[in-house]
């Protein structure tokens, strides 16, 4: 959908999606050809099944549709975006609990898992001879800084 105006531009009918589970939920994998795809700001992509609105998101900010299966409801933006400089194999990917995240490594057919959380501490060192520190209880007292991208640290 065109974010300018709220009209759609293009529908595809999608026929050979495959619905695959992962014990907790279901999810359709299927091919969706990116050209003739507008990157303007901002965008969205309805979701239909059988005439009934699935899901409205936008990227780049949020807009009401004009017409087609979303006329009259307002889109979600899902608060990422590629630049235009993101490489090519790079995607937008919801993770879990509808939470999306930036540009990285495309995962065709497979589960889009959150990124490894970064080690928040290192080392712990003592002040002289650690040895004794062995076993023991210790207070380690620090200052904690951090940046949350999309829902995580």
């Amino acid at each position: 959908m065109n974010g300018n105006n709220g009209s759609v531009y293009n529908t595809l009918v999608i026929a050979d999606a495959t619905k695959v589970s992962d014990g907790t939920f279901d999810y359709y994998v299927f091919n969706l050809p990116a050209n003739g795809l507008q990157n303007g700001s901002p965008d969205g992509i309805a979701l239909s099944n059988d005439g009934a609105l699935i899901e409205f998101v936008s990227y780049e900010g949020s807009f009401s549709a004009a017409d087609g299966i979303a006329a009259g409801v307002t889109s979600t933006d899902i608060g990422v975006a590629e630049s235009g400089s993101t490489a090519i194999g790079q995607s937008l990917q919801r993770l879990d609990g509808d939470v999306w995240d930036s540009p990285r490594a495309e995962t065709k057919g497979a589960d889009n898992t959150p990124p490894p959380m970064p080690t928040l501490i290192s080392a712990i060192q003592g002040d002289g001879d650690e040895s004794p520190l062995l076993g023991s209880v210790v207070t380690v007292s620090a200052v904690v800084t951090a940046t949350v991208n999309n829902g995580f640290f």
